[in-house]
Order: structure tokens, then sequence, then C-alpha cells
């Protein structure tokens, strides 16, 4: 009867776990770089997967091994392939976008990614590849947005049709939603935005800066910053790095939050779900960060309780 029970429970950890039958299950960390966001990505995965055990087998009450390697240095993408075919683990975090390009033709072992502004060029039609986007829906922007500036009203910006059209679309919608115009010029030039910036003088509360390459270069960033200062207009952004250069206020994901939903999503492929069964999730905490600074120069006064994370539903 015990040895009967020993096969069931062989046989059980074997199914459980994509890898090979005769490795431990283990998770395998490639990291792109050692930036501080994909470090608190990083950081929200280990206190997730400190909570995972295998689903069964005499090892069930240990957390599962993981090894972590940053892709610079020896470890370059084909090295990285290599040590993953050596190492065998069931499950494989990729965390940036040079991360997921090097395991993405790794087909045998599940893998989730975290920190990849666009994951969709890489991800397409691999069955094997989940993760957390850094998509956050245009509603809960803007009540970020509102949340941190009540008195906001009118909200500019400028856009490429052909980049960001859609999510401009969007954006107006659920700004209607919450009482918030949304003016938005387009273009197709960089070349038009000083005299866009002019032309919006005096008409908007706020400027959006949308994640649109043609609009935003360095010359373009440095006008934007420029425009703000001297029409005490501030500079929203969907993204933390621009408040260093001069934007007021960022409503961004939460990188520590979006490791733990990683992590959550490693525990449902190590209790048996298929890969191909968990679509990509977008971020379910946002971060609401102001430049005080700035704030303090454009005479802003933030809510005071803008300075933090949590779910905008």
């Amino acid at each position: 009867m015990k040895r009967f029970v020993f096969y069931i429970i062989t046989a059980l950890v074997f199914f459980a776990f994509p890898a090979d039958a005769e490795s431990d299950p283990s998770i395998f960390v490639v990291q792109s770089s050692r930036i501080s966001p994909y470090e608190e990505a990083l950081a929200g995965f280990r206190e997730s997967c400190a909570r995972l055990r295998p689903r069964k087998g005499l090892k069930s009450i240990q957390p599962l091994p993981v090894t972590e390697a940053i892709l610079t240095g020896k470890f370059s993408g084909r090295n990285i392939r290599k040590k993953i075919a050596a190492e065998k683990p069931s499950l494989i975090i990729a965390i940036g976008t040079n991360a997921l390009d090097a395991v993405k033709t790794i087909k045998n072992i599940p893998i989730v990614y975290l920190m990849v502004p666009f994951p969709e060029t890489l991800t397409k039609g691999r069955k094997n590849i989940t993760g957390v986007t850094m998509t956050i829906p245009p509603t809960r922007q803007i009540k970020g947005f509102k949340k941190a500036l009540p008195k906001l009203k009118r909200l500019g910006t400028i856009f490429d049709p052909n980049r960001t059209g859609k999510l401009v679309k969007s954006l107006t919608k659920a700004g209607a939603q919450n009482n918030i115009s949304i003016v938005a010029k387009k273009t197709s030039s960089a070349k038009d935005v000083d005299k866009i910036l002019s032309d919006l003088s005096g008409t908007i509360d706020a400027f959006l800066m949308l994640p649109d390459v043609t609009i935003i270069t360095p010359e373009t960033l440095d006008l934007i910053f420029l425009y703000s200062l001297e029409n005490r207009v501030p500079v929203l952004t969907f993204s933390e790095k621009y408040l260093k250069s001069g934007a007021a206020l960022a409503v961004t994901s939460d990188n520590f939050k979006m490791g733990v939903q990683a992590g959550e999503l490693a525990k449902k492929i190590f209790t048996g779900q298929r890969v191909a069964d968990l679509p990509p999730e977008k971020p379910k905490d946002i971060k609401i960060v102001t430049n005080s600074i700035i704030m303090k120069k454009l005479g802003l006064v933030p809510n005071a309780d803008s300075n933090a994370s949590g779910e905008l539903h």
C-alpha cells in the first residue's frame, strides 16, 4: 500500500511541473539589468514566490529554488539559454524587454514576463508565454490624475494618430466620464510640437505626455517642460522617469506589486493551469507620484492621498 501511494505522488509531481521529470521543480529569473524598477519588481516576485511550494512530494514543505541571472557581461542571451537548458527549470521569469527577447524562443518551459512595455511584438504566437503588462487602462489613468488634481477640467495632449490614436480615443471617453475634456491635437511630425504648444496656451489646465515616440523626443521634451513653467501648466505622464526631467505628476504601475502579481501567475502555473489559459494581466495597482518641487513652482497642491499606491476602479 505504501509503495502504491509513493507511485501516485510521483506521478502527480511529474504532471504538475512542465520541466524534465528528473529535475526538481525550480524557477529561473532572467533580468535585463539592475535598474531600480526591475529590482523593485524582482523584490515583489521574491516575496510572492517565497510562499510557492511544490504541489506534491516530499519537498512540498520547502520553498521552490530560484536561480537569478542578470543579462550583462558573461550572461549574453545565448549563454542564458544554455544555462537554462542545463538547469531545466520548471518556470522562467523574464524581467525587462531584453530578458524576454533572450528567452522567447524557449518553447518547452512556461515563461512569465514583467516590465516589458510592448510584449506583443515578442510573444506573438507563443503559447508558453504570459505575464503582467505595463498597460494601465485609460479609465484608471484619468481617475489617477483626477484624484491628485481634483480641479482638473481640461487636459491637453499632442499625438500621432498612427501611433496613439486609439489610446486618445479611449482617454477622451474616460475623460468624459470623469468631467475632464481632452483637448487633443494631432500631428505626424515632432516639428509641429512647438507651434501646437503655443496654440494650447490658455486653453488647458494640464498637459498629458503620451507614450508616443513621434511626439516625445529629447528636443520636444525641452519644449514641453519649458511650456509648462512659462504657462504654469503641469505636465502629467505615465512614466515616473519623466518626473526628474520636469513633469509634475505620474500615474504609473506599482513595480513591486506587479512582481507580486507575477508570483500569483506562477502559483497558478505550479498548480497545474496551462499557460495558454492564462492571458496576460494588466497591473492591478497603480502608483501616483508627484514632483513636489515642480508642483510648488506651479503653485499647485496635490491631493493629500495622491502619493500612494492602490486600486482605482
